[in-house]
């Protein structure tokens, strides 16, 4: 999957969740990756993808959500 269409899939992903605590952790991810060198905004971004494929699977019924301080403390 290209780019473009990685970025669109996490805000269609975003866009579906209501849960507040999921969408804080991204901001933190986010707000670290920035402060953080390239090769750490990396494998930052690709904790958010797996993270998003979480909510995916949420939403389509196949398997429960983490916690937010679970899904911290895993980063």
């Amino acid at each position: 999957m290209d780019l473009q269409a990685e970025k669109i899939q996490l805000v269609k992903l975003i866009l579906d969740t209501d849960d507040k605590s999921l969408l804080k952790a991204v901001r933190s991810v986010f707000k670290e990756a920035t402060s953080q060198p390239k090769d750490i905004t990396s494998k930052v971004a690709d904790s958010i993808g797996s993270g998003m494929n979480e909510v995916k699977q949420h939403l389509d019924g196949k398997t429960e959500l983490r916690s937010a301080k679970d899904l911290l403390n895993e980063l």
